[in-house]
């Protein structure tokens, strides 16, 4: 929790278990940073939301959405530094509820700048 890997999963409405929000160079494909986790912004930088079951997600930035789409999974191009988190919402009874708040990834204009934004 102090490094920030979490996220929240309503269980009433289905098994969180198996929620990833990553970023990857879309090039090779390669695994570069995880929920909690500061990276430099670059060329081909995508974020991949996967989702246990479908469900509309969305990918906030800076506190404003910045993607969205249906089903499991959602992968973005991320071409500018920001403070970006996922949410996977359900319809539930016609409503539609957040199920999974997931914690941000920080993608950083300069590596060399830290911040303790993300210590409580």
């Amino acid at each position: 929790m102090r490094q920030g890997r979490v996220y929240v999963g309503f269980t009433t409405y289905a098994d969180p278990t198996g929620f990833r929000f990553d970023a990857f160079d879309s090039k090779n494909r390669n695994y570069l940073a995880g929920i909690g986790d500061e990276l430099p912004v670059g060329e081909g930088l995508v974020l991949r939301v996967s989702a246990p079951a479908p469900g509309k997600i969305v990918i906030i930035k800076d506190g404003h959405p910045f993607a969205e789409g249906e089903g499991r999974t959602l992968e973005v191009l991320c071409d500018a530094p920001g403070v970006y988190r996922a949410e996977v919402w359900v319809s539930i009874g016609g409503r539609m509820l957040p199920w999974i708040l997931g914690s941000p990834i920080y993608v950083r204009a300069n590596p060399l700048y830290q911040t303790s934004e993300k210590t409580p």
